[in-house]
């Protein structure tokens, strides 16, 4: 518990630089995804050609909650495809085109277990039948015109500090992923949200929150205090 602690305490004041490889300037970097699915809703039906034939797909997600956590179920074109459960937090998918010569779109996961343990994987559907592959972190960034994709480690936080409510010191803006590039929502001075996991790329840093209304998005840390209730190690 004192190690958690002391790199909350750290992290929260941790002044950061970012580093060339992880802010990739060109215009396919994790824009893409814009094209089709940044975090799926619930219950809704995507339609998109997931292996590229020239047919549509129906992509269906729907997260449930039983008593021992979280679930999701992967439905394509009617068929349950991907089935996860005891999840600690609520699961993301989301559609890319990570590398556009593949012939083929990727379903990205995000999946967070006991103790906030985070997995992720890429899914590929071809044929009827689907392939899972497990990364080694979350994605960042990624050039689809070259197939490649940076992914950020995923130091997971306590679940103390995952109850513990942080009241913000100033205006916090969230982004919907780790480049910082497109804002999710903002938390203002005085309110509440939670730390849910730490993401370290190189020299760069953030903290993916959830804020009063279960929405989440990740906080560049700063060279200043962002919170006024940190925890110091004693």
């Amino acid at each position: 518990m004192k190690k958690i602690k002391q790199i909350v305490s750290f992290i929260l004041s941790f002044s950061m630089t970012f580093s060339t490889i992880f802010m990739l300037n060109t215009k396919d970097t994790y824009a893409t995804s814009i094209k089709y699915v940044d975090n799926a809703r619930n219950g809704i039906t995507y339609s998109y050609d997931l292996d590229k034939d020239g047919k549509k797909e129906k992509i269906l997600c729907l997260i449930g909650n039983d008593e021992y956590g979280y679930t999701l179920d992967l439905y394509i074109n009617n068929k349950l495809k991907a089935s996860y459960s005891d999840l600690e937090d609520i699961p993301c998918v989301s559609i890319y085109d990570i590398n556009k010569n593949d012939k083929s779109l990727d379903i990205y996961v995000e999946l967070v277990h006991e103790s906030m343990y985070c997995d992720f994987k890429i899914l590929k559907y071809n044929k009827g039948a689907i392939k899972s592959y497990t990364l080694e972190g979350g994605i960042s960034s990624f050039d689809s015109n070259k197939g490649i994709m940076n992914v950020s480690q995923s130091y997971p936080t306590s679940s103390y500090i995952k109850k513990r409510k942080y009241i913000a010191s100033k205006n916090l803006t969230a982004y919907k992923t780790t480049t910082g590039k497109t804002k999710a929502f903002t938390i203002k001075k005085g309110y509440k949200f939670n730390i849910v996991a730490l993401y370290k790329k190189g020299s760069s840093t953030y903290i993916k929150v959830k804020n009063s209304s279960g929405k989440y998005g990740y906080v560049k840390t700063q060279s200043t205090m962002i919170v006024k209730n940190p925890i110091y190690a004693s």
